[in-house]
């Protein structure tokens, strides 16, 4: 699968730091706060391949009470906690954006 991070508006949100415990089995890169090999996508460039009919999703990872009030239009809320044990369910070919 490719992982993708989408900038909104191109502001960079990074999200607070978990507790050991809970760090995700994806290294981190702590320059970035974005998983290693995530590559950061501009809004027009998610846009085209949504418009050339690629398989994306938009998976939005803040809390649901807070994806309840906005988010993108066709965008599933997976939150973070719950990235890891969700991702099997989307196929290799499948473009994953990240907001």
């Amino acid at each position: 699968m490719i992982l993708a991070t989408l900038l909104i508006c191109g502001a960079l949100q990074t999200a607070p730091q978990a507790p050991p415990s809970a760090q995700p089995r994806y290294p981190v890169d702590p320059a970035t706060g974005r998983a290693l090999g995530a590559k950061e996508m501009a809004p027009a460039t998610v846009k085209l391949a949504v418009d050339e009919g690629r398989k994306i999703v938009i998976i939005d990872t803040r809390p649901a009470e807070a994806f309840e009030k906005e988010s993108l239009p066709g965008a599933v809320n997976i939150p973070l906690a719950e990235v890891d044990a969700r991702l099997a369910a989307y196929t290799k070919d499948t473009l994953l954006v990240f907001t």
